[in-house]
């Protein structure tokens, strides 16, 4: 599981962030908060990070965590999760 959240984006209306475990990237989130006290975000777990199974302990730890207002348990808090395989950096030049 993860030990760092690094937020790496952060407007009035959402936030993205990557979790890490000491040098590894291990998934990113991106949160969208919704009125009232709603909160939907796509996590999308780097291959071979996160097993499918340690995925509602991950999901329930990031409600406690960064989501005082939203919940999992009351409905106003929804998931999409994504595997991604991670192919590299691309940085315009101009």
């Amino acid at each position: 599981m993860y030990t760092t959240i690094i937020r790496t984006l952060r407007t009035p209306t959402s936030e993205r962030f990557i979790f890490r475990n000491g040098d590894l990237d291990l998934a990113a989130l991106d949160l969208h908060y919704l009125p009232p006290s709603r909160a939907a975000g796509t996590l999308t777990i780097l291959q071979g990070a996160v097993t499918v199974d340690d995925i509602p302990a991950l999901l329930t730890r990031i409600d406690t965590e960064l989501l005082p207002d939203a919940s999992l348990d009351e409905g106003t808090l929804e998931f999409s999760v994504v595997v991604g395989q991670p192919i590299g950096t691309f940085v315009s030049s101009a």
